[in-house]
C-alpha cells in the first residue's frame, strides 16, 4: 500500500527543522534565535517559529554585509569585481538552492526555506570572515 505522499513530506519538514533547530545550538547564532526558537510559541510549523527564523536571518545577513564589505576593503583594487561578482553568483545560488517547491501545507511553505537560507548566510559570513582572520592579524 503506498503511503501519502503528503505523510512524507511532512515527516521530512518535521526532520529538516529539528536540525535546524540543532544547529542554532552553536555559537554562530544569537542568544535571541536561540531563545525565540526555544519558547513555547515557536513551536515547529508555527508561524512564531517563521518569525524567530526571520528576525535571526535579518541580523545574520547584516553580520554577512559587514564581513563582506571589510574584506571588500582589504581585497586589492584591481581583485574587488572579482570579489562582487563571487558574492553576486553565491546570492543567485542561495535564491536557487532554498527556492524549492516546499508544498507540504499552506501554513509551512515558508519555513523550510527560511531555515535554508539562515543557514546558507550563517555559512557565507563564516567563510568570508574566515578569509579576513587569514589575511589580517587583528
Amino acid at each position: 500500500m503506498a503511503r501519502p505522499l503528503w505523510l512524507l513530506a511532512a515527516a521530512c519538514l518535521c526532520l529538516w527543522s529539528r536540525a535546524g533547530v540543532q544547529a542554532a545550538e552553536s555559537s554562530d547564532y544569537t542568544g535571541g534565535y536561540l531563545h525565540c526558537l526555544g519558547s513555547s510559541n515557536a513551536k515547529v510549523g508555527s508561524t512564531a517559529a517563521l518569525e524567530c527564523v526571520n528576525a535571526e536571518l535579518a541580523l545574520q545577513e547584516q553580520q554577512l554585509d559587514l564581513a563582506y564589505r571589510r574584506l571588500r576593503y582589504a581585497y586589492p583594487e584591481a581583485s574587488q569585481s572579482k570579489l562582487d561578482n563571487a558574492q553576486a553568483l553565491w546570492l543567485k545560488y542561495r535564491e536557487a538552492h532554498c527556492d524549492a517547491d516546499w508544498e507540504v501545507d499552506p501554513r509551512l511553505d515558508a519555513l523550510p526555506e527560511a531555515f535554508c537560507r539562515l543557514d546558507d548566510t550563517v555559512s557565507r559570513r563564516k567563510f568570508l570572515e574566515g578569509i579576513l582572520k587569514a589575511w589580517i592579524v587583528e
